[in-house]
């Protein structure tokens, strides 16, 4: 009983480290991008930030360009973390 009790809390674990997604870029204007990642608490607020920044860094890299970060918001609702990335992306030098 006690090994599966283990078991049990840690799969549930690992299931809640998992928990979150990233949005897709969202278009504010010319040249003004936004992107939220959300992450669980049990990953804390840091993968939240990581993720969207790797989002908005992707979205300019795909057009050829560099990320310039204009506004970054960091919030916790529990039991997510969100961070939203208020952006735009610059001819690389």
């Amino acid at each position: 009983m006690k090994k599966r009790t283990i078991f049990t809390v840690c799969s549930l674990g690992l299931l809640l480290t998992g928990c979150g997604s990233t949005g897709s870029v969202m278009k504010l204007g010319p040249e003004n991008y936004m992107v939220s990642a959300s992450k669980h608490y049990t990953s804390g607020g840091a993968v939240a930030k990581t993720n969207a920044l790797e989002a908005a860094t992707s979205h300019c890299v795909s057009m050829g360009r560099q990320l310039l970060v204009k506004n970054l918001d960091s919030t916790f609702d529990a039991p997510f973390y969100t961070t939203t990335v208020t952006f735009t992306c610059t001819t690389q030098k």
